[in-house]
Order: C-alpha cells, then structure tokens, then sequence
C-alpha cells in the first residue's frame, strides 16, 4: 500500500513539474516576442547588438559608402587576421560592421 501511494506522489509532482516549466517556457516566448515586436515599432536601429553609429566608429568612416564600407573592412580584417597576430574578436567585430552598414544601405535607413 505505502509503494502506491509513493509512486503516485511522485507521479503527480513530475506531471505538475512538467505543467510548471510548460508555462514558464511558454511566457518566456512570449515575452521575447513581445520585445522584439517593440524593438521594431520603435524603428530601432540594431541588427544583433550593433548600432548603425556603433558601425561607424568600429570601421571609422564618416560618410557610409560602398565604397568606403569595402575599403575599411577589407584594411581591418586583414590588420587583425591570425596570420598577423591578430583577434578573431576583432574580426568579428569588423564583419559586423560591414554587415550592419550594408544592410542599412539596402533598407534606405537613416545613417546618421
């Protein structure tokens, strides 16, 4: 009689552990789309966590062209490969960058 009653004690508490994580999961989704969904109202200029101002200074241009996006990123990432002691991180950054300031070109964002 005692092993029933444990095994249903303990069946209820993974079924209500379970219930417990379920909506905790759920509200966390829920709340990251909620976030995101006001990060785009806003007009929010950020892919990932960098800035269309932050792209700027990591590359040190002042006027966003092509041209001057290329010519950066091409001078930076090859300043900071491995080969020259350099930093993935860094590269990365770079890349970023380059990326961040592509896409604002593409989309007519403001760059200022």
């Amino acid at each position: 009689f005692f092993f029933c009653f444990f095994h249903m004690s303990w069946s209820r508490m993974i079924v209500k552990g379970c219930q417990i994580l379920g909506r905790t999961l759920t509200q966390s989704w829920s709340e990251g789309l909620n976030a995101a969904a006001k990060q785009a109202a806003a007009g929010t200029n950020k892919i990932g966590n960098i800035t269309i101002k932050e792209s700027k200074q990591i590359l040190g241009i002042d006027e966003v062209t092509e041209e001057h996006i290329n010519k950066k990123y091409e001078y930076l990432f090859n300043a900071n490969s491995k080969d020259k002691g350099g930093s993935p991180y860094l590269q990365a950054k770079v890349s970023n960058a380059k990326i961040r300031l592509e896409s604002a070109l593409e989309n007519k964002e403001p760059l200022d």
